[in-house]
């Protein structure tokens, strides 16, 4: 049985396009409008843009500018369209193939609402079930820093983190589970992996289509074996 975590955002479904903007974008908004950051919309947007050019993520910085962190995260998620995002062509098929031989959780660090919304637009729902969904008020910490998340699912699959598959498209994230001793999967979308984050990698492939894949044409092999 393939027991598999997985992450969410740009993994289960491609990046969309000009989704760098619509993202900082919404974050500025929502940052001024919905949490009352005392600067203007162009100035929440340069201080996420300057953020972004020193280190991976951005809100942190509004975080130390005194918003509050499950105040921001619900009202930047409402402000993104989940319509914006086209299904993998044939990913439904690959979870359905796997139907008895997979159980899957989703470890996201977006909220349940866009959780919720984007894994019906990608008709997903029957095999990520609402309480197979960590969002993130279930577990408040960062993937890259905290192996909370990590544990919340190791329960739901009620498997040894030996025994489960990590897949996300952050090195980063890949690099916590793995320290637990999942086994890992970098979706690169065309990316070349740093050779420092190669040890924290188990296996790299375009997408998470090409790896359920893999496990798809495992499992019909292991099926044909006397």
């Amino acid at each position: 049985m393939l027991k598999m975590i997985h992450d969410l955002d740009n993994m289960l479904y491609p990046d969309y396009p000009d989704a760098f903007n619509i993202m900082n974008d919404a974050g500025a908004a929502a940052a001024v409008h919905d949490c009352q950051l005392k600067i203007s919309v162009a100035e929440a947007r340069a201080m996420i843009d300057e953020a972004i050019a020193k280190r991976p993520g951005w809100l942190d910085i509004l975080i130390e500018n005194g918003l509050d962190t499950d105040q921001f995260m619900a009202a930047y998620h409402q402000r993104l369209d989940h319509k914006v995002i086209t299904p993998y062509p044939t990913l439904t098929q690959k979870f359905n193939e796997l139907n008895g031989h997979a159980d899957h959780v989703v470890l996201t660090h977006s909220n349940a609402d866009w959780a919720g919304r984007a894994i019906d637009h990608i008709a997903l729902r029957p095999w990520l079930p609402e309480e197979r969904v960590l969002s993130w008020e279930h577990y408040k910490e960062w993937k890259s820093a905290s192996t909370k998340g990590f544990e919340m699912a190791a329960d739901l699959l009620r498997a040894d983190p030996k025994d489960i598959v990590f897949a996300d498209d952050s090195l980063r994230n890949l690099k916590t589970a793995k320290s637990m001793g999942m086994t890992t999967v970098w979706t690169s979308h065309g990316r070349v992996m740093p050779a420092a984050q190669a040890q924290n990698v188990d296996h790299v492939v375009e997408n998470i289509e090409v790896f359920l894949g893999q496990q798809v044409n495992r499992f019909k092999k292991m099926a044909l074996k006397p």
